[in-house]
This record gives structure tokens, sequence and C-alpha cells, in this order.
């Protein structure tokens, strides 16, 4: 146990140390999966925060990120973390994740604590994002203060990519009759011309 503490705060310094240097190159994505979504207001939605790009000599031991939205477009429900760092029940991950911060941004944090993670994947799922369709509109979903680390506290120079969802007003039930009336108008108007 003194071990993994050990490793978590130094992947932790290592982090915040890392914010101070910026590597050359950029190989690695994150994305919001899907790019764009349409739901009906009330409706209930996820989006997937996935990390692809990552080399065969690349690991990924921790993030730290911000995911920000319109707070009157969308209501944020919940968040799960991915299994790739570790398994946060048997204490291989540590979740240090603030989760919703109010004002359109939920903070996403995780630490490894295993010492062998060379069988990630090279594309995989970090989190599944939880929202509602709060009201009629457009929001943007994008990233902010992110910060990601390799198994030996390099920091990992990613690519960030947005993704956009919509929603729409759900039709009252008299639209439907007004709609059903009018058909049923245009169809009698047709039947009394052809007699």
């Amino acid at each position: 146990m003194f071990n993994m503490q050990i490793k978590s705060l130094a992947v932790i310094l290592s982090l915040a140390l890392s914010s101070l240097v910026t590597p050359a190159s950029a190989a690695v994505t994150l994305n919001l999966i899907p790019s764009t979504t349409t739901v009906n207001a009330g409706n209930a939605f996820s989006v997937d925060v996935q990390i692809a790009g990552l080399e065969s000599t690349e690991d990924l031991s921790a993030f730290d990120f911000n995911i920000n939205f319109n707070a009157s477009v969308l209501g944020f429900t919940s968040y799960t973390l991915g299994s790739q760092l570790g398994q946060l029940a048997t204490f291989e991950a540590t979740d240090s994740s603030s989760g919703n911060l109010g004002n359109g941004a939920i903070n996403l944090s995780e630490t490894s604590l295993l010492w062998d993670l060379s069988a990630q994947a090279n594309v995989f799922t970090l989190a599944t994002l939880y929202f509602v369709g709060n009201g009629v509109g457009n929001s943007a979903l994008s990233f902010s203060n992110v910060t990601l680390g390799d198994a030996f506290g390099e920091p990992l120079v990613a690519n960030l990519q947005t993704s956009a969802v919509t929603v729409t007003s759900v039709p009252e039930p008299e639209t439907y009759a007004f709609l059903l009336s009018g058909f049923a108008l245009v169809g009698l108007l047709r039947r009394r011309n052809n007699v």
C-alpha cells in the first residue's frame, strides 16, 4: 500500500511539473464520441471520452482535464471511468475527479497505480459522460486544462477534438392532432373532388 501511495504521489508531482514542459509533437488525440448528437429535450444520452494514437512505446498513466458544455442546454448527470488505467475497485487506479464543477464544466482525473501498462490498447475509452437535454438549443462539448502523463511521468500532448449536441423540442400531442386533422381534411377534399 505504501508503494502505491508513493507511485501515485510521484505521478501527480510529475504531471504538475510536466505542464511546464511542452513536447514537440502531438500524435495522441482526445476525442468525444459521437462527434455530433441530436436528442429531444428531456432525453438522456452519453458521450465517450476516447484517447487514440498512443504508440507502442507510449502508455497513459494519468489524466486530468475539464469538459465544458452549455449548461442551459445540457444537464450533466454522472460519469464512469474506463478500465485501461486499472480497476478502481481493486485499487489499481485512483479516481480524483471533481465531477460537476458547475457552470457547464466537468472535471475528470485518474491515476494508474499499475507498474506495467504495456498491454494498453492504442485506442480506448477514458470515461463515459451521461447528460440529459435540458433546453432547446446547441452545445459544444470541448476540453480545457488538459494534462496527460505517461508511465514515466513524462507529459503527453494531445490534439483535442470537440463534439456538438443539438437538443430539439418534443412535439406536443396537440401538434400531432393538428397534423392528423390536416391529413383527414386533404383526404376528404380529394375524395369529394373524385365523386
